[in-house]
């Protein structure tokens, strides 16, 4: 099974239509049952499992290699997509303001620690960038850079 752990603003929204069109019915889009928790975990890919056997390919933001998919599917194979941090942060920011309404302006964006090293904590969760060079580097099958 494929899984595409989708980081915001890194061009995944194009793959992600590149899976539909190409697993069509063997590819889903994931959302987390328990949406406090923001990673769809092993339980999710067992219900779903039970749902589509035929499922061959899984994508969304909720994806992590923390969430022990591998627990499941245990051929499980990571991609991803990275961008230059700095632009993927501005096209977060003008995102945020553009479609999500963010009420401040980019001082306050810079302020708010969530969005800072985006991609580090989506890979390693945390801000640790040797821990997520490792991580792409031992079990992710490819990364991509936009």
């Amino acid at each position: 099974m494929l899984a595409f752990a989708h980081i915001d603003r890194c061009g995944g929204t194009t793959i992600i239509e590149i899976l539909r069109r190409s697993f069509f019915l063997d590819h889903c889009d994931v959302v987390p049952r328990d949406p406090d928790s923001m990673l769809f975990r092993a339980g999710d890919m067992r219900d779903l499992l039970r749902l589509r056997p035929t499922v061959k390919s899984v994508s969304g933001h909720s994806i992590r290699i923390s969430s022990e998919l591998d627990d499941v599917v245990p051929d499980i194979r990571f991609y991803t997509t990275l961008r230059d941090p700095i632009r993927r942060y501005i096209s977060d920011y003008h995102h945020f303001v553009d479609r999500l309404s963010f009420p401040g302006d980019f001082g306050r964006w810079l302020e708010w620690e969530d969005r800072h090293n985006f991609q580090t904590k989506s890979i390693a969760g945390c801000c640790d960038v040797e821990r997520a060079k490792r991580l792409l580097q031992d079990r992710f099958a490819m990364v991509g850079v936009l």
